[in-house]
């Protein structure tokens, strides 16, 4: 009794899950793909059989050159940060020198113009080695307290003078460097615009950036994307032949009365087994349909071999839905005309 219990149980919980989680997630994906390869088919200039294969390989290189883009770009910012840090260092270095050479003009009075020195790095150059050399030269005809005192100025204007040199070198080096990544993120950017595309209205760069948002998101989308589109409306009609038995099932379970039947079956053969019924008999609807590509074929189809890979999607999802409604029915049509097709070639 309680083994029993445990197996219905199960059983809800695995229809849970079918009906809650793994249907849905079929419908959306196989429906968003065959509405991609649609886009994708329709792309001039690309032969619409290999177009999935076109899209994924352009998207693959465009992936490897947008890392690569990514990486140049984080380089130049690194370095355009350096570049910021590094002016900020140079003005307080320069500040600093400045006022090492103020501090020995006060010492030599009237020898020269503070003001001159502040008016560009040149003439703070000259400044510099215009103090220095009066600084050393007054230093001759100091008295003692003035020469301890001017050499010490001379000393920390000289550290101050050798910071803000390499404070200088390393600004230049920085904007030197920027010229790399920047002319590496231009031929990138170029690349990748002649592979997919630049203009939002582009049709080729719409479906390879959809598709790099699939490949994203929805796991294993790059192997269902690169399959036949044959493949996946087959699939897509399965699914709709099983939410279609679905349907039955539980029309019959409220309205048991109006259809004149007796509810028997277990909600695992109602929501389990005929679904999985229905799901057959619409991937063999699919396959039998093909056949006869001429009565659902879309109006762009040339011939047979594109009649069938141009089979209307939301025909045949109908269909799979009808064959998933009336499983047993279409089963049996299909029984019908197995047996009157084999009979026809016996005779």
């Amino acid at each position: 009794m309680i083994g029993s219990e445990v197996v219905k149980w199960l059983e809800r919980a695995i229809l849970i899950l079918v009906w809650l989680a793994i249907i849905p997630i079929l419908f959306v994906v196989l429906f968003v793909t065959i509405e991609v390869q649609s886009s994708a088919k329709n792309i001039p200039n690309i032969d619409p059989r290999t177009s999935g294969y076109i899209i994924e390989n352009l998207a693959s290189v465009g992936d490897s050159l947008s890392s690569k883009l990514h990486e140049e770009q984080t380089y130049l910012r690194t370095l355009q940060t350096n570049e910021t840090n590094t002016k900020a260092a140079l003005n307080t270095d320069q500040a600093d020198l400045i006022q090492s050479l103020l501090s020995i003009f006060s010492i030599m009075p009237g020898e020269m113009d503070a003001n001159v020195c502040q008016s560009g790095s040149d003439q703070l150059v000259k400044c510099y080695n215009a103090a220095i050399r009066q600084a050393e030269a007054q230093m001759q005809k100091a008295s003692p307290d003035q020469k301890a005192e001017l050499f010490k100025d001379i000393q920390t204007c000289n550290r101050s003078y050798g910071k803000w040199i390499d404070e200088n070198n390393n600004l230049m080096r920085t904007i030197a460097f920027e010229n790399f990544p920047q002319e590496d993120i231009k031929a990138l950017t170029e690349k990748i615009t002649s592979l997919v595309g630049a203009k939002s209205d582009d049709p080729r760069s719409s479906v390879v950036h959809v598709y790099i948002a699939l490949k994203e998101i929805v796991p294993g989308f790059r192997y269902i994307f690169i399959m036949p589109t044959g493949v996946i409306v087959a699939l897509f009609t399965g699914v709709m032949g099983s939410i279609g038995a679905a349907v039955r099932s539980l029309f019959n379970m409220l309205n048991p009365v109006m259809k004149n039947e007796k509810i028997t079956e277990t909600s695992w053969q109602s929501f389990g087994v005929r679904p999985m019924l229905g799901a057959l008999a619409g991937f063999i609807v699919y396959f039998v349909i093909s056949a006869g590509a001429s009565f659902l074929v879309q109006p762009t189809a040339a011939d047979a071999t594109t009649a069938v890979n141009n089979l209307s999607p939301s025909a045949l999802a109908s269909l799979g839905i009808f064959a998933g409604l009336a499983a047993e029915d279409a089963l049996e049509w299909l029984i019908e005309k197995a047996k009157g097709f084999f009979s026809n070639t016996k005779t």
